[in-house]
């Protein structure tokens, strides 16, 4: 480097710091252009200040939005197993009703004389079989004098056991009657609200023979609500069996729903290309009906980008190298890097570096530059 030898005169003083400063000039562009990061000490007087932002990471995932319906995790349809005629109905639409209670009674008069019948007959089969065992009686003691013969006897024997069987199968019949009758008592296998109906008072029952829709009453438990969702097969294997989603309710707005993924069929539609998924939440204060169309989110994150994603200010970006570059600052330690950009708007732009930088960016780094350089 050439020596600037010092003068008296003020115009020897002028051409001595210019030449300085060319030669401060050419050594900083030099690093510039050797080194793919340069790191300079950042000066704390007034002349050399700068401003920062922080970058801000972002996050690798994305948000799915899908159509969904809200269902009751325990729906009940009741159907009739006897025939006969609505005689009572205690509930309607809307009915809150608990396990056991009673919903409505089916008049059924040919099952009350079948019971009938069957009470006489008990009394008569009674009646026949103690006269067989007097009988019998009375013959065991006649064979021992020779009064009658062997075969008697063991007919008389017979004929007691035959009428002592027939009571045991009159009443087997007098609890299948009064099973048939409890059949005429429509009751609620499970707490809920009755939330259809098909039945009226006066109305047929034909038991047993009841088309698939026409139940007598559905009885749904909307303490518990489930999500029916279609997810594409783009997006199963993103999602897991206890993964949360949102989701929200047309004309429900206000009400914001969290669930829990509890089920996933494991087979893809082939027509539709989607799987069936589940996910449950409580709503135990019964906030929501069943049969919502609504949509949920869910979050999908993306494991496949081996480097982050930072976000900048636009006036952050610099070029350096003929690329892009930005300047980061930690502990007055500045860093200028080259970087690669992802996405740009007006205002931010999205990049990737390969090696680690620090948190904190310079404010058009260009000015520094040239505040540096001089």
């Amino acid at each position: 480097m050439t020596e600037c030898k010092i003068k008296s005169s003020t115009q020897a003083k002028i051409q001595c710091t210019a030449l300085h400063k060319v030669q401060h000039n050419i050594v900083l562009i030099g690093l510039l252009l050797l080194t793919p990061t340069l790191t300079v000490q950042a000066e704390t007087n007034s002349q050399s200040s700068y401003q920062t932002a922080k970058l801000t990471k972002v996050l690798d995932q994305k948000t799915v939005s899908l159509p969904t319906v809200s269902q009751a995790k325990q729906t009940t349809k009741l159907y009739s197993r006897a025939s006969g005629y609505i005689k009572e109905q205690y509930v309607e639409i809307g009915s809150a009703v608990s396990k056991g209670d009673v919903l409505a009674v089916i008049d059924a008069p040919e099952i009350k004389l079948q019971e009938q019948q069957i009470l006489a007959d008990i009394e008569f089969g009674k009646a026949e079989h103690e006269l067989n065992r007097l009988t019998l009686k009375r013959a065991k003691q006649l064979i021992k004098d020779n009064l009658i013969s062997k075969a008697e006897l063991d007919r008389l024997t017979i004929q007691t056991e035959k009428s002592k069987a027939k009571i045991s199968s009159l009443f087997a019949q007098k609890e299948q009657n009064q099973f048939q009758q409890s059949l005429l008592i429509i009751t609620a296998p499970i707490a809920g609200y009755i939330t259809d109906k098909n039945i009226e008072i006066g109305d047929m029952i034909n038991g047993g023979s009841n088309p698939l829709n026409n139940y007598l009453y559905k009885l749904q438990n909307i303490n518990d609500l489930k999500l029916i969702t279609y997810v594409p097969q783009n997006e199963v294997s993103k999602i897991s069996i206890g993964d949360t989603i949102n989701a929200t309710f047309t004309g429900y707005e206000e009400i914001f729903v969290s669930a829990t993924i509890t089920r996933m069929a494991h087979a893809i539609n082939v027509a539709t290309g989607t799987m069936k998924v589940e996910a449950e939440f409580d709503n135990s204060k019964h906030n929501l009906p069943t049969g919502l169309n609504g949509s949920i989110n869910f979050t999908i994150k993306n494991t496949k980008l081996e480097r982050p994603r930072w976000n900048a200010p636009l006036a952050a970006l610099t070029y350096y190298q003929g690329g892009p570059a930005i300047a980061t600052v930690s502990e007055n330690n500045i860093l200028f890097q080259k970087i690669e950009i992802v996405s740009q708007s007006t205002d931010s732009f999205i990049f990737v570096s390969p090696n680690p930088i620090y948190k904190t960016v310079i404010l058009n780094p260009n000015a520094l530059l040239n505040h540096i350089s001089h």
